[in-house]
């Protein structure tokens, strides 16, 4: 019998858990020294790859409710890290400013060491793990995530 379901110290699921809190942890804590929150960081980095976004498009990416999100956008816009651009249709695009963008590039070079911490200690003796490696961990991860995401029997 597999004890992993039974006991949290055996169990990937308490693991992966476990690791989500302690990397939240670390970038809460890394992003206020910027005055950023982990949803207003997560905002900035998408409109920062996909200009041009509408609240809903940045909700459903970066895993909140439409509601939160105008909350994050509206904390963004005062602070002049975000700017709420022209409509396209029904929707009023999303763009970074200057001083946005500016945040973001100091806020992803120290996060960006939270993803040199988990290369760092993927089961390996060398420092900078194999990347063929790195990819398969991710793959796995995410082939796990997408098969919770699925509709299950008599959901859709």
């Amino acid at each position: 019998m597999d004890d992993a379901h039974f006991d949290p110290s055996l169990s990937l699921g308490f693991a992966v858990k476990r690791l989500q809190q302690a990397m939240r942890r670390e970038m809460d804590a890394r992003l206020a020294a910027h005055g950023l929150t982990m949803p207003q960081y997560t905002a900035l980095n998408l409109l920062a790859r996909t200009p041009g976004m509408s609240n809903a498009e940045l909700a459903g990416r970066a895993f909140v409710t439409p509601p939160t999100m105008l909350r994050v956008i509206d904390g963004l816009v005062s602070a002049r890290l975000v700017h709420r651009a022209g409509m396209t249709g029904r929707h009023r695009t999303l763009s970074l400013t200057e001083h946005g963008t500016a945040t973001l590039a100091k806020a992803s070079a120290e996060v960006g060491g939270i993803e040199d911490t988990l290369r760092a200690h993927v089961d390996s003796p060398d420092p900078d793990p194999d990347p063929e490696r790195w990819r398969e961990i991710h793959a796995w991860l995410t082939r796990a995530a997408e098969a919770f995401e699925a509709p299950h029997e008599g959901e859709r």
